[in-house]
């Protein structure tokens, strides 16, 4: 990614790193460990949601160390940069999230544990869960059934609605659209152009594609800017999507259906691959019950460990392999002429052509 760098190792030449780039390690650090220590005295919070911000807190820290993501040095406290960019429209709505099904709500409340305003947050959601209705009235969100109700003045609208209702959503938000709006979206096959046309004006849009994994605060979202988008809009939008996961920018958008192939849909191949590696399990004599459990352990403590290694996956996998060993032996099979890179392969171009079939 570009803009990014490895951090020093010693505390000293991190010292040295702050004073030539500002917003250096130690002051992003020190920013939320502020940010979190306000969110420990809350006494709304419960224990669950206190552990949770202590692990958000702590791969944060992890991540922070070992590279350093550019973005200017009032952001390392996210919710400062954001009420900096809203400035005094106090009577606004500064954040719309426009729906809040699984991946809004994830939002919704990685926004609330990284401390941002809760009076700065609205939410348009007609068919609401108990979790939303319960959580809007935990925090004393805003939450609304119809779009009708929205304060005409945003500053973002957050667009987390399904693709099939984009055509009736869509046209109403022009209305809410000024000359420092910021429209990101989520909507799965919906192209920069397709929103822009649908709500009949030139707007500063974000489109990304975070997967579920952001629902626990470990997914990875791809976005892309139109040439509207300027760099506050830009940090903006990092921010708040970088409260679910790390993300990457591309600058070609017929990249997003290959992204959409590999990371939107890739949870389910990994959730398909421990299925298979669970009955395989079971085929090799194994209970059910006891290979499933090893079929899920395997998988998600390989899935932290790669996470965690410095080592590529092809690195990791030869490290664990031994020559004529039990493991070669099955590599063997998994990358033979028709093996797992030829099906992946295939998987991923069925997905991609897929992708562009559904944006039209």
């Amino acid at each position: 990614m570009a803009g990014r760098k490895q951090l020093p190792v010693d505390a000293s030449t991190a010292a040295k790193e702050h004073e030539t780039h500002s917003g250096g390690f130690l002051d992003r650090v020190s920013a939320l460990k502020d940010l979190f220590v306000r969110a420990f005295t809350d006494d709304n919070r419960s224990v669950e949601q206190n552990v949770r911000s202590l692990e958000l807190f702590i791969s944060y820290f992890i991540e922070e160390r070992n590279r350093m993501v550019h973005r200017p040095p009032q952001f390392a406290n996210r919710a400062d940069f954001f009420n900096d960019f809203v400035g005094d429209r106090t009577n606004a709505s500064p954040v719309a999230l426009i729906g809040a099904g699984k991946m809004g709500s994830a939002l919704l409340e990685s926004w609330i544990g990284l401390g941002l305003q809760r009076e700065l947050i609205v939410v348009v959601e007609p068919r609401p869960s108990k979790e939303l209705i319960d959580t809007s009235d935990k925090y004393k969100l805003r939450l609304l059934p119809d779009l009708r109700q929205l304060a005409p003045a945003v500053s973002v609208l957050f667009l987390a609605i399904k693709p099939q209702d984009a055509d009736s959503v869509l046209p109403y938000l022009s209305k809410f659209v000024g000359n420092t709006t910021l429209l990101v979206s989520i909507m799965a096959g919906k192209s920069i152009h397709v929103i822009s046309t649908k709500i009949k004006r030139r707007a500063a849009v974000v489109r990304a594609m975070p997967n579920i994994a952001a629902s626990i605060g470990r997914g990875v979202t791809a976005a892309v800017a139109n040439d509207m988008v300027q760099q506050k809009h830009r940090d903006l939008a990092f921010g708040l999507l970088r409260a679910t996961g790390p993300v990457e920018w591309i600058e070609n958008e017929d990249l997003m259906d290959a992204v959409t192939a590999v990371s939107g849909s890739g949870p389910a191949y990994v959730f398909l691959l421990t299925e298979m590696l669970a009955r395989a399990g079971a085929a090799a004599g194994l209970p059910d019950q006891l290979a499933s459990k090893l079929a899920r352990e395997t998988v998600a403590g390989s899935g932290e460990l790669l996470h965690r290694s410095a080592l590529d996956a092809a690195a990791l996998r030869k490290s664990v392999t031994s020559s004529g060993g039990t493991t070669a032996a099955a590599l063997n099979v998994l990358m033979g002429a028709h093996g797992l890179e030829q099906l992946l392969t295939e998987a991923v171009a069925a997905a991609t052509k897929r992708s562009r079939e559904l944006a039209g």
